[in-house]
C-alpha cells in the first residue's frame, strides 16, 4: 500500500508510482529508470511550491498538516479544491 497525501489523491502523484515501481522493481530485480518520473515530481513539487507561494492559506493548512495537525472538514475541501484546480489549470 502506497500513502499518498489526501490532497493528490484524485490527481496524477508521480511520487505514488515511483513508489509502486520501486517495489516490484526491487523483488523483481527489473533495472527500472526512474528519470522520467523523477522529473515528474519534481515538476509537481514546483507546482505546489509556487502555489503555497502564491496562497498564502494553502501554504499554512500544508504547514500544519506536515506537523501532523488535523484540518477541520472545510480546510481539508478548500486544500482539496485549491490543489486540484492549480494543478488541473498548470498541466505540461
Amino acid at each position: 500500500m502506497v500513502l499518498i497525501p489526501f490532497y493528490l489523491v484524485s490527481s496524477n502523484d508521480p511520487g505514488a508510482h515511483k513508489r509502486v515501481l520501486q517495489f516490484f522493481n526491487q523483488r523483481l530485480d527489473l533495472g527500472m529508470d526512474f528519470n522520467d518520473l523523477d522529473e515528474q515530481i519534481k515538476t509537481q513539487n514546483q507546482k505546489i511550491a509556487r502555489l503555497r507561494d502564491t496562497l498564502p492559506e494553502i501554504n499554512e493548512l500544508i504547514n500544519r498538516l506536515e506537523q501532523n495537525l488535523r484540518l477541520s472538514g472545510e480546510e481539508h475541501q478548500q486544500l482539496l479544491q485549491e490543489i486540484e484546480k492549480y494543478l488541473r489549470e498548470h498541466r505540461d
